[in-house]
């Protein structure tokens, strides 16, 4: 689960669940996995509201990791305030529970909360290899519009990872960091993701400075319309034969910059052909 891999959790809890199917920790483990994968999520809750029946059974450790559960299906469902209490309850069982942390974080975040990134700091102080508290934790910053602080959370991944060094098959030393896809991407897609918002946010300011238009002066789609005053509800008497009826350019007389235009389209019949003479017989 701290490697941000929910699928493969899964199958080592349904074993242990076949093993035992009454074992606690892999029932809660299913839940919490469920919830990371956002799938089979009524499933979860069933689960949730299970154990928290049996709380009598549970130790310490698992009633921690029972309402940090809880915390991700509040977050799940948006309940910020929900999961900020069950993950103070995680954490008043036990302090150290890794996921009551992370989960208060992201609902602090979602919150738009200034202290979401405190949060996402002790989460992952107290689970320094856990990659998914760092990259889940970034986007989640970013998205929240602190992306200082997102950057600064990939920073701490860069330098724990960084000193790791791995052996590769021929002998050759490798930089774990240098082979770590999901931190590049991550570390991409926050840069991409705060480029794009500042440069909406320029577009916006460029066109609130935009010059003051005189009267009468309207955008595109007001100069597609006629500015003649729109007729009443009163209906009209037909013309008479004797007088003729109003042309367009008459009836809209501010749509002369259009009338070339308008009238360049009207049907003027098909074009003569030259009559060429005919032989005579010889």
């Amino acid at each position: 689960m701290d490697e941000g891999q929910p699928l493969s959790a899964l199958d080592y809890f349904n074993k242990a669940m076949s093993n035992n199917p009454d074992h606690l920790r892999s029932k809660v483990g299913i839940a919490l996995a469920r919830l990371e994968r956002k799938d089979r999520v009524a499933d979860a809750a069933d689960t949730i509201k299970d154990l928290l029946g049996r709380e009598a059974e549970l130790s310490p450790w698992l009633k921690g990791r029972v309402y940090a559960t809880a915390a991700e299906l509040a977050n799940f469902e948006a309940q910020w305030d929900a999961a900020i209490n069950a993950s103070d309850k995680a954490l008043s069982v036990n302090p150290d529970e890794q996921w009551a942390l992370y989960a208060k974080a992201k609902a602090l975040a979602g919150k738009k909360d200034a202290g979401a990134a405190a949060a996402f700091d002790a989460a992952v102080a107290k689970a320094r290899t856990s990659p998914v508290f760092y990259f889940d934790g970034a986007t989640l910053l970013q998205q929240a519009g602190q992306t200082d602080a997102a950057i600064a959370l990939l920073d701490k991944y860069e330098a724990v990872f960084k000193p790791i060094v791995n052996t590769t098959a021929d002998g050759k030393t490798v930089g774990a960091l240098d082979r770590d896809d999901r931190y590049w991407l991550t570390r991409g897609d926050v840069r991409r993701d705060a480029r794009a918002s500042s440069t909406t946010r320029s577009r916006r300011t460029t066109s609130h400075r935009g010059e003051e238009r005189e009267p009468g002066q309207g955008d595109l789609r007001q100069g597609l319309r006629c500015s003649s005053p729109r007729r009443s509800s009163t209906r009209r008497p037909s013309s008479s034969p004797t007088s003729p009826r109003r042309t367009a350019r008459e009836r809209c007389p501010r749509r002369t910059w259009r009338w070339a235009r308008f009238s360049s389209r009207r049907k003027t019949g098909p074009p003569a052909v030259a009559s060429t003479p005919t032989p005579s017989p010889s």
